[in-house]
Formats: structure tokens, sequence, C-alpha cells
């Protein structure tokens, strides 16, 4: 099998990858949504699938550490341990700019959502349990994918003002739909601002078409 580019295990029940697949130098894609005992993915480097163009995991495991050394990554759909992690991901990304397509969870879904299932083309960032608690506020090393189109937070540790911690949702033009539930600390969406701050910084939310917002009992108003 070492001409194939396709690999998809889907919805079975492996548990491991076995080291043999570094010899598919060929592989492409590596299809491992919805495999619900899979415990162990090794590293992508060891495993010299650093050329893939697509890689889905399941969310309850969190995602080989070298992910952002997939330079040729279009389509990506799991789970990243931190913000840190994200970060590293964004940045590999920005030069290229090859991904086309992503699920991002970070941390693990709350009850709310859960794990929502997603069908490409998507482009989705989930922030999960306490994923923002470390997080530094007001400044701009929180990144989000400049094509973002679709944001949640669930139970994530955000506070005071969204766009204290994401300044580049100013600039978010794709962004179509934003949740914020069971956050107990967040207080407003932006701040107010002079004509001339507006102007320098963009205008916010101007594709939005759908706010939810729930479970936030410090919440004090959208401004």
């Amino acid at each position: 099998m070492c001409g194939l580019c396709v690999l998809n295990l889907s919805e079975t029940l492996i548990e491991q990858l076995p080291n043999s697949i570094s010899h598919l130098e060929k592989l492409n894609a590596l299809l491992l949504g919805g495999c619900g005992n899979l415990v162990y993915v090794p590293p992508l480097e060891k495993l010299r699938l650093t050329h893939l163009q697509e890689l889905t995991l399941p969310c309850h495991v969190v995602h080989p550490t070298d992910v952002e050394g997939l330079k040729q990554l279009e389509l990506f759909d799991g789970r990243l341990n931190s913000v840190s992690n994200l970060n590293r991901l964004i940045k590999s990304q920005q030069s290229e700019g090859r991904l086309r397509s992503y699920h991002i969870i970070i941390n693990e879904p709350g009850e709310v959502f859960g794990y929502d299932e997603y069908y490409p083309p998507c482009k989705v960032v989930h922030f999960g349990d306490d994923s923002l608690a470390d997080s530094s506020l007001g400044v701009d090393e929180n990144l989000l994918p400049q094509d973002i189109e679709e944001l949640l937070f669930e139970g994530s540790g955000l506070s005071c003002c969204l766009l204290d911690y994401f300044p580049m949702l100013n600039n978010a033009i794709d962004l179509k739909k934003c949740d914020i539930v069971v956050e107990d600390k967040i207080e407003c969406i932006m701040r107010l601002s002079s004509e001339e701050e507006q102007q320098s910084r963009g205008v916010p939310f101007q594709s939005l078409e759908d706010l939810s917002l729930y479970g936030l009992p410090n919440f004090i108003g959208l401004l």
C-alpha cells in the first residue's frame, strides 16, 4: 500500500496508529474522526507525514504537538490543548495560507455544545473548558484565523470584554456566528470608543448574523 494517498478510518474501533504508517510516503489525507477508541496518535514528524493535506481527529484526542509543522495542511478537524498551540498553528499558516477548512477545539468541549459535527468547508474555533484561564488579557498574542466564520466560547474563562482578549476581531470580516455561553466573568462584547479609535481599529462584527449569549451572570451589555 505504499502508493496510498487517502487513509480513512473514520467511525472505526481503532485504538492507535501503527508506526508502520510512516511507510505511506504518498499519504496526503489521514481521517480519524469519530474513532471513539483511539487513544494515541504518535508525532506526525516521527511518522514522516509532514506532507499531509487533510487531518481529522476525534475530539478526545489531543493533537500531535507538531501539527503546526504540516505546511501543506488544507483541512484540520481536531483538538488543541492550549491557546499557545492555536497561536503556533495560525502563525505557521500565515505565510503559506493553505488552511481552507478547520474545526478547532481548544481544551475539552463543554456540555452545552458538546462536539458538534461540521462538514467541510467550515471555519470554526471552539474555546472549551478553562482554555482562556491563563491567557494574556489585552495583548495581540491571542490569535484567531483571519477568515474565521464561527466562534464559540463555552466555560472558557473569558472575562471582561471579548475584544480585549481578541483585538483581531475588529478585522474579522468573515465572522458570521458567535456563541458565548456559561461564562461567569464576561461583562461586554466591546467597549465604547471615539470615532477616531473606531476608524483605526476597524469595524468589528460587520458580517455577524447570529449572536447567542446566555449563562452570563455578570454580563451588563454589548458595549
